[in-house]
């Protein structure tokens, strides 16, 4: 986003008066609660700049209450949280990536929010979205979601045009426009595989798996990756970096901060990423690059691959030192008003259905990224799948598989029965 667009925004509606919200703690003099966050409310970017206006008009609002940001490298929180809960040690609010969810639900280490909803009217309620893998079998809802994110295809819209190009709409075109694109010193592709860092595995090939026919997991909850489409989506995989060589191993295998800042250096064409990196991307690429964002590309156009909508969600540990406080945060986080400053600047899809339809929204840079397009496509093709309690081992064990195939260490069936074990063992 320029400084420009960021000083009309400033200028028009004015952020103190868009963050306001009329919910104020009172008689809470004194009380910093702990918020656990991957985002360093201090850093640069726009997303880190959200969070702090965010952070500080909430202690505005409410005199006397400040907000203490941990900020820990977002694969961690998770299993930190699991370990805190264990030792009582927890933090009054944590972020939570939505695929983790399930197994801290499971686990019992996070305060059910329904009675705290109850305070909110009907319209309100039935504006927010909450994330199936948020609530329990008996429908009690333990998070919300301050952001929604959709992964897809970043491309370079300014070299389509030049080359006379469309975005692609099948995984063959994919691999013939990143051929077009490709030139030394400019990659077609830019995808990342690096398990530690990266869901590309349960982002990207796991739909394209379930869009082949693949069953995932079976009735058990144990692996079921074989099967025909699995290996026809693996050949397709192994193809990108050995056939028609668009996508490096090397790159492949990077840490995918690593991936996209190629990207932002003119060095990638198209980029496997999650909608919420738009306006990073955007912002620190060089003058002249326009980026735009499509769903994945389907096996066949007539088919489009499911989306996978997902999200940091907020949500308040079981015995944390101050449940109330917690709340009015995560209250103020998911109000229409937060909502729509973190959809119009940062690119976030809202999780407010109202904001979604919100001229704002759809405006400038986010109507060059096509979000309102992408929220309605989600809308249509919802990825209907079950997320097991251990989601990261899943990431794991479908990445595991992806890699040995690339790598060519191991045949594609060898490399399917590989991944298995490595999620069974993975899930105990």
């Amino acid at each position: 986003m320029s400084i420009r667009r960021r000083k009309l925004l400033a200028m028009t509606a004015g952020l103190g008066g868009m963050l306001a919200t009329p919910a104020v703690v009172r008689g809470q003099a004194g009380t910093t609660i702990e918020l656990w966050t991957f985002l360093d409310p201090n850093g640069r970017g726009v997303r880190a700049e959200l969070l702090k206006e965010i952070l500080t008009q909430f202690e505005r609002d409410n005199a006397g209450v400040s907000v203490r940001a941990n900020i820990i490298q977002w694969t961690e929180i998770s299993p930190q949280l699991l370990r805190a809960a264990r030792a009582g040690n927890v933090p009054d609010v944590v972020m939570l990536y939505s695929p983790f969810m399930a197994q801290h639900v499971q686990a019992g280490s996070l305060l059910p929010i329904d009675d705290y909803m109850r305070g909110w009217s009907q319209a309100r309620r039935d504006d927010t979205v909450v994330l199936p893998m948020a609530k329990d079998r008996q429908g009690r809802t333990y998070a919300l979601p301050w952001e929604l994110r959709v992964f897809g295809l970043l491309y370079r819209l300014d070299l389509l045009r030049q080359a006379n190009l469309e975005p692609p709409r099948t995984l063959d075109d994919m691999a013939r426009v990143a051929g077009a694109l490709q030139r030394p010193g400019l990659q077609g592709l830019g995808f990342s595989f690096h398990t530690a860092t990266s869901t590309g595995p349960i982002e990207f090939v796991m739909p394209q798996m379930i869009a082949q026919g693949a069953r995932v997991l079976a009735d058990d909850g144990s692996a079921a990756f074989g099967g025909a489409g699995t290996e026809r989506v693996l050949q397709y995989m192994h193809d990108l970096v050995h056939r028609h060589r668009v996508l490096s191993l090397d790159t492949a295998l990077m840490p995918s901060d690593d991936v996209q800042n190629l990207a932002i250096g003119g060095q990638i064409a198209m980029l496997s990423n999650g909608s919420h990196r738009l306006t990073t991307v955007q912002e620190r690429s060089q003058p002249g690059a326009q980026w735009s964002f499509m769903p994945f590309p389907s096996p066949d156009a007539a088919r489009p691959v499911p989306a996978s909508l997902q999200g940091w969600t907020l949500a308040i540990p079981r015995r944390a030192r101050n449940p109330q406080v917690s709340w009015k945060l995560i209250e103020h986080w998911t109000s229409a008003a937060v909502q729509k400053a973190q959809a119009v600047r940062a690119g976030y899809l809202p999780t407010v259905r109202s904001v979604a339809a919100d001229r704002e929204f759809a405006s400038g840079l986010n109507a060059q990224f096509r979000l309102p397009e992408i929220v309605e496509y989600v809308a249509r093709n919802p990825l209907n799948f079950v997320w097991p309690e251990n989601s990261d081992a899943l990431n794991e064990g479908i990445g595991r598989m992806v890699q040995q195939v690339i790598g060519n260490r191991s045949p594609i069936r060898e490399a399917i029965a590989a991944g298995e074990r490595a999620y069974n063992d993975l899930r105990r």
